[in-house]
């Protein structure tokens, strides 16, 4: 191959299977790892899905029999009430944030089972589980890699056990991932919705 020639800038690596496209003297450091709306993207993302939904089946095999603690049926107690008066006060002496138990009392309209009462957490250990594959294709721009950190994460025992807890913490990693992942879309590009997303994440987690 010919030898660089002289003035002509030298695009510069930034690791992790990215390279920068634009001319660093000029315009601030941008990632670009794959566009989302290729068809590569679209297979890749087709197989994260197909993972997290192979990663759910362990959860709810477990979430069906699994018993659960003291701590979880108080959840469900606080979550339950139809006073309103009661519930905040309950909410307050807790030392966790309210959505979990908004929503828990959402979920408790459809019924009342194991699987009800960890639906929450269920759905959010599921859907972090693409998260966490989308994140490492992004990172990595590698499929392969970003299929075992989906699926080493999805089939790895203690996230399995925290997704059936009938607890917040689940919810909380579900908006940490989505925190990071609007991070990563403002090192690519500033816009205002990855900030908004960025800092709500962040927020609810």
């Amino acid at each position: 191959q010919p030898p660089q020639q002289a003035g002509q800038a030298i695009e510069p690596s930034l690791g992790f299977g990215c390279r920068d496209r634009e001319d660093q003297s000029s315009k601030p450091l941008r990632l670009h790892c794959l566009v989302p709306g290729s068809p590569k993207a679209g297979r890749s993302g087709l197989i994260l899905i197909l993972i997290a939904l192979a990663a759910a089946l362990p959860r709810l095999l477990l979430g069906a029999s699994q018993f659960i603690e003291y701590d979880g049926y108080w959840h469900v107690f606080i979550a339950q009430q139809d006073n309103w008066a009661n519930f905040w006060a309950d909410i307050y002496s807790n030392a966790h944030p309210p959505l979990f138990f908004l929503l828990l009392k959402v979920a408790l309209r459809f019924g009342h089972s194991l699987l009800v009462y960890r639906s929450i957490s269920i759905l959010t250990g599921v859907a972090s589980v693409f998260l966490v594959g989308r994140i490492a294709l992004r990172v990595t721009a590698s499929n392969v890699r970003a299929y075992q950190s989906a699926l080493a994460y999805g089939l790895a025992l203690p996230g399995i056990i925290v997704s059936v807890e009938v607890r917040s913490y689940m919810l909380s990693v579900f908006f940490v991932l989505v925190s990071f992942s609007f991070l990563l879309d403002l090192a690519e590009r500033e816009e205002a919705k990855s900030r908004v997303g960025f800092a709500a994440g962040a927020i609810l987690a």
